[in-house]
């Protein structure tokens, strides 16, 4: 895995020059656990009336309700999935989570349209250890930031 350090500068590379896109490292700055929620509250706090949006792939949606405080998340944040191939979103899969019916409600109304993706961080690492130099989802620049760190080897 990449330290928070790599993982921040690789996050800046792919986002640079898109307008109105912040890369945020105040979890970094945080003391002690760091959880999503917080992070929300905090947005929440600094820009009040403003819509929150936390995407999510449909693969981790099942683990949301392990994660800190996740009713508080679901109130802060319109929680958005992204559809990824082979873990399909359906009312029956929801309702044996720890969500209440509104939340179910709304994550399934929140699923982006779009087919699923099967574009997976551990399947790019594993490319990348193999020795592939420029995975063609990677931004370019990420690609020459890898290499020249060494990461993922």
């Amino acid at each position: 895995m990449a330290s928070a350090d790599d993982r921040l500068a690789m996050s800046r590379l792919a986002f640079a020059g898109l307008d109105r896109v912040v890369i945020d490292d105040r979890e970094m700055r945080r003391s002690g656990p760091s959880f999503t929620v917080d992070t929300l509250a905090e947005l929440a706090e600094e820009r009040p009336g403003v819509r929150l949006f936390f995407l999510i792939g449909s693969d981790n949606l099942p683990l949301l309700p392990t994660w800190h405080d996740h009713h508080r998340l679901l109130e802060l944040a319109t929680v958005v999935t992204w559809p990824r191939l082979g873990h399909p979103i359906s009312a029956t899969q929801l309702a044996s989570l720890d969500l209440f019916e509104h939340e179910q409600e709304a994550l399934l109304k929140d699923t982006l349209e779009l087919p699923a993706d099967d574009v997976a961080a551990s399947s790019l690492r594993t490319r990348l250890r193999s020795g592939e130099a420029q995975p063609a989802e990677l931004h370019r620049d990420v690609a020459e930031y890898i290499h020249r760190r060494g990461l993922y080897r």
